[in-house]
């Protein structure tokens, strides 16, 4: 299969596009996001504004080393786009003392307020004053965390992104494993990075690197990727009240990385585990439960770092470095088939299941001071990663049954160039090139082997084969994208005016099949369903993007305005496609297709921060900003593929007669009589796929009150609201809501159930037989059928410190509900959306309204300095319990003295092996496991040898060795509530960290 780009060819583009950009004119553009910036006001001792005053930041952290502003006519100056680091501001100006205000400490993307009063005397007379660095942004209206690598490198926390999830109250893992996903000591590996906050959705998470889009249509949250802690410089996290730049409204992650500097220095950091440095937690309870050990490490180990230093002093800086991890953990109560390549599973006790991920990295970076005004950086990056045995921790699959999603080849290339004209009029462009491809290999059995989902526990085994996603059949997925970014600032001093624009050239190709094109569905070891697979399967698929943004920052006495738009176009192609000829279907050719989607978007972005007393302490903020959807490979443009917009898949059930081998006689009606045909049974009305404001959307609004509390204590308090629209619904043409007949079942009586036991679930629909199988789907737009919503109402209290010799405490409460409701009908009166069940006492599936308690979040780190050079530090998370759900497997035989015929799926058979699955609980209403509580410690001593220090370290991790439930099978029956996976007990690693 051919590869989804050339890199040679996007890496000559890349470099060409580079050397223009470096010999660009005075044409558009703005400052990198997430820079940092330094902003205050000039007055003299009366009180009266200084204009024109020459105000200086100088630094190591940048390679020009100074740069200049001044004030303008209110007395105001601002200074943007400065790396991270330890800052000296220089006021002068004719007839007055300078004044230099050293040690501020300035993150990424924060405005730090320095006021200065000068006094009159000599130029040449400077006053030096020495302080605490500004903890309050009083001008940006974003709610972010910044975090210091030194500050998480401190930490007993993992290398990953993702270690921002266990830091920043509210945030919430996604990804494939869920809540299973919860690290203990780096034991998960690094597969899962995005997350979700204030209601945002895991697929608007977004990663960047040095302010550009680091994802791929695959995953915008860079699933794919992982990266080296000893390149980073900080992890900025913004979560609330993003600027124009920002296309998303989800998490925005940026990774500032390290460059070289004017003195060689680096780091190197190894850190292992092993089972015998692990405690065990497997309690009585989860024994009842299912479980016969704990989730134990296999393999657990981290070494890496990094070098840098100057090629040229003052002009060519160099930064290399290199990783390699492997994380593996023992899945408890998953086990291999000891059966193989037969239709049944048998656990095999001596070979208990177990995930495994490998990464390895080495990467290479330059800062070129070109000229006295232009600076380029260039980077670039191998990488070679496996999420092996990849969806095993959900506890649903046996080994056999998942796979090895291994990335090679795996390439990263990005080059930025920035120019600033004149103190005023800042240029920067950038462009970033990621290129790689996913291979899904085989973790167990033969490619022969039928897949079999047990439906009494919900259990699939033998093979992957629940549809042609990457993670659920075999063969490969091209990923790539290359995105270009330019902005310019103008700032005067009191005001900031940016414009840009940023554009992104996706592509996706993707090979699958799924093991003899069928899988079998059993209920307690007897078929019921088989389902034909329209395989070999393949599709590729282009999506261009363009963003056209404007920012404009107004600071009117103590209120500064940020008001923002922004211009979202999104284009989808298919290009020509051929599929060969299958078991089940024929050689199957397909024409290009335009437009699929072909959205226009404008999104207002306004805010308001006010500096209450005008010293740059205390502020009050407001923001309110529409945000675009992020639209991923397997969005609207896939289903638009005449490749995917056909029936791809088609059950018949099946009475078997003992011998495991479907035969005509035993099998009922299709379920969908276009299976085999290259028809087109779902397609997209005009005002879903084209126009303006079409394209799924959020607002976010929030308002935040920011205080100093002391030198260095900074308190947040914010209310945050995300509500969600442009929702879609498939409605079926050949149905209407009068071709399906209602029955009820009796829950059964079980007092694990709650007020559901025992009580009669109805509003539950069938189909009729004579429309059974009749499809000629529409996806429209829901509100031509009701009202559905989707909105989050959260509160959030932070608190940052920083105190005595390098001291450090964070965290604080979040908490919130999301309440979603779409109770219509578009077809089933049970289902509507897909997710409309009525159940017993008038509670509806169709309203789910969580309580605020199922999300409230406590979240702590402290990194505190003792005598001799030891340093402790703790991090403690208290998190909301996993909901309670049950979902039965109604048989025939249960439904038809209800309904009073068999289940549709049956047709005219006499006998009947259809069921249908009825969730008794409403969705996240019912909680019966305890909070999740997890408290990790380090302690590390520091030698310093010349001018090396090394840090040996011990961690800690869940020191009370607690065990709660991350998942449980939900499946009601003899195995329900049975644990599948549980937090990791406690662990103890040992590690260096050096630095020189």
């Amino acid at each position: 299969m051919s590869r989804l780009v050339s890199l040679s060819r996007q890496v000559v583009s890349a470099a060409a596009l580079t050397m223009v950009l470096a010999l660009l004119p005075s044409v558009l553009l703005a400052q990198a996001i997430e820079s940092g910036a330094i902003a205050g006001a000039v007055k003299d001792s009366s009180g009266a504004v200084l204009p024109g005053v020459t105000v200086e930041a100088s630094s190591p952290a940048l390679i020009e080393k100074v740069r200049t502003v001044l004030s303008d006519g209110q007395g105001l100056y601002k200074i943007i786009d400065l790396r991270p680091g330890t800052y000296t501001v220089t006021f002068s100006i004719p007839g007055f003392s300078s004044l230099r205000r050293e040690g501020i400490e300035l993150s990424a993307g924060f405005t730090a307020t320095v006021n200065a009063e000068l006094k009159v005397g000599a130029v040449e007379e400077t006053v030096t004053v020495s302080g605490q660095s500004p903890v309050v942004d009083a001008q940006n209206v974003r709610q972010q965390r910044v975090f210091t690598q030194e500050v998480v490198n401190a930490l007993p926390v993992g290398s990953s992104i993702a270690v921002v999830t266990t830091l920043i109250p509210g945030a919430t893992i996604t990804g494939t494993g869920g809540a299973a996903s919860q690290d203990v000591g780096g034991s998960k590996g690094e597969n899962t990075q995005g997350f979700k906050i204030h209601g945002s959705r895991g697929a608007d998470y977004q990663q960047l690197r040095d302010g550009m889009f680091f994802g791929t249509l695959v995953a915008a949250g860079n699933f794919m990727s992982s990266t080296n802690p000893a390149t980073v410089e900080e992890i900025v996290v913004e979560t609330s009240g993003q600027s124009a730049e920002a296309e998303t409204g989800g998490g925005l992650v940026n990774i500032v990385p390290r460059e070289g500097s004017n003195r060689f220095n680096g780091s190197f950091k190894g850190n292992f585990g092993t089972r015998g440095l692990q405690s065990d937690n497997l309690t009585d309870e989860l024994i009842a439960r299912g479980l016969t050990t704990a989730p134990f490490i296999k393999q657990l180990y981290d070494y890496g770092g990094g070098a840098g230093g100057p090629l040229v002093h003052d002009r060519v800086w160099f930064f290399g470095s290199a990783r390699y991890w492997t994380s593996s953990s023992y899945q408890p109560g998953n086990y291999y088939n000891k059966t193989p390549g037969t239709l049944f599973y048998t656990k095999d006790l001596d070979r208990p299941a177990y995930d495994l991920s490998f990464y390895q990295e080495t990467s290479a970076r330059v800062t070129w001071q070109v000229s006295a005004k232009d600076k380029v950086n260039a980077s670039v990056a191998a990488e070679r990663n496996c999420n092996c045995i990849f969806g095993i921790q959900a506890g649903t699959l046996s080994p056999e049954a998942t796979g090895d999603d291994y990335y090679w080849p795996n390439w990263r290339v990005q080059s930025t160039w920035s120019r600033p004209v004149n103190s005023r009029l800042l240029l920067w462009a950038g462009v970033t090139v990621v290129d790689g491809t996913i291979q899904r290999r085989l973790t167990g059995g033969t490619y022969d082997d039928i897949s079999v989902l047990e439906q009494s526990n919900n259990y699939r085994y033998n093979s992957s084969g629940s549809g042609f996603g990457i993670t659920t059949s075999w063969g490969d997925q091209g990923f790539g994208q290359v995105n270009e970014k330019f902005t310019a600032a103008y700032i005067t001093g009191s005001h900031s005016f940016k414009a840009g624009i940023a554009l992104r050239q996706g592509k996706s190709n993707k090979y699958s099949f799924i093991n003899q094109n069928v899988s079998y569905t059993f209920l307690s070891q007897k078929p019921s369903v088989i389902t034909y697979w329209a395989g070999p399967y393949a599709y590729s698929l282009d999506q261009d993007t363009t963003a056209i943004f404007g920012q404009d920052q107004w600071t009117l006495g103590g209120l500064t305005l940020n008001l923002g738009v922004r211009y979202d176009g999104l284009v989808g192609s298919v290009p020509p496609q051929h599929l060969d000829a299958g078991p089940y279907v024929p050689a199957r050719d397909f024409d290009a297709v335009k437009d699929v989607p072909n959205w226009k978007d404008i999104s207002p972005r306004i805010g308001a921060a006010y500096d209450i007393f005008r010293n740059g302490k205390s502020a009050v903020k407001f923001a309110i900003g529409r945000y675009v959807n992020f639209e991923p490979a397997g969005g609207i443009t896939l289903a638009n593929n005449p490749v995917n917009a056909m029936v791809t898949s088609a059950t018949r059930t099946w009475t078997d007669n003992g011998d495991f081998i479907p035969q005509e006689s035993e099998l009922g009606p299709l379920s969908d009589a276009a299976f085999g045909t290259t028809r087109i049974t779902t397609r997209y009305a005009d005002d879903v796929l084209h126009g303006w404001g079409t394209r799924g959307y959020s607002w976010q609004g929030n308002i935040s009150w920011q205080q100093q509390l002391r030198e260095g204590v900074a308190l947040n308090v914010g209310y945050f609201r995300t509500w969600y629209g442009n929702f879609t619904v498939t409605d079926n043409l050949a149905v209407t809501p009068n071709d399906f007949d209602p029955y009820c079942i009796t829950a059964p009586p079980d007092d694990r159930l709650g007020t559901v036991s025992g009580q009669n679930v109805c509003g539950l629909y069938d189909i009729t037989p004579t429309k059974f199988g009749q499809v000629d789907n529409v996806v429209k737009r829901a509100s031509e059928f009701g009202t559905q919503s989707d909105v989050f109402n959260g509160i959030d209290v932070t608190l940052t410190a920083r105190f005595g010799r390098g001291a450090v405490i964070q965290g604080g409460m979040a908490t919130g509900s999301e309440v979603l409701d779409s109770c219509f009908t578009v077809d089933s009166p049970q289902q509507g959306t897909g997710a409309v069940l009525p159940v017993a006492q008038g509670l509806y599936q169709c309203h789910n309204a969580p309580p605020w308690s199922a999300a409230t979040q406590y979240k702590f780190a402290i990194v505190y300095p003792l005598p001799w050079q030891i340093q402790f530090a703790a991090n403690y998370q208290n998190l909301a319990p996993i909901p309670t759900s049950a979902s039965l497997v109604a048989t025939n035989a249960q439904i038809a003295p209800s309904l009073k015929r068999n289940l549709g799926a049956c047709g005219a058979r006499p006998t009947c092996t259809s069921t249908a699955t009825i969730e008794l609980i409403p969705l996240t209403s019912y909680y019966t496991e305890p909070r999740n509580q997890q408290l990790d410690i380090r302690f590390t001593r520091t030698f310093h040898v010349k001018r090396t220090r090394i840090q040996p370290e011990v961690d800690a991790y869940n020191l009370f060795n607690r065990s709660p439930v991350l998942t449980m099978n939900t499946r009601y029956g003899q195995q329900w509530q049975y644990a599948q996976a549980t937090l990791g007990p406690r662990l103890v690693k040992f590690g260096l960290q050096v630095y020189f």
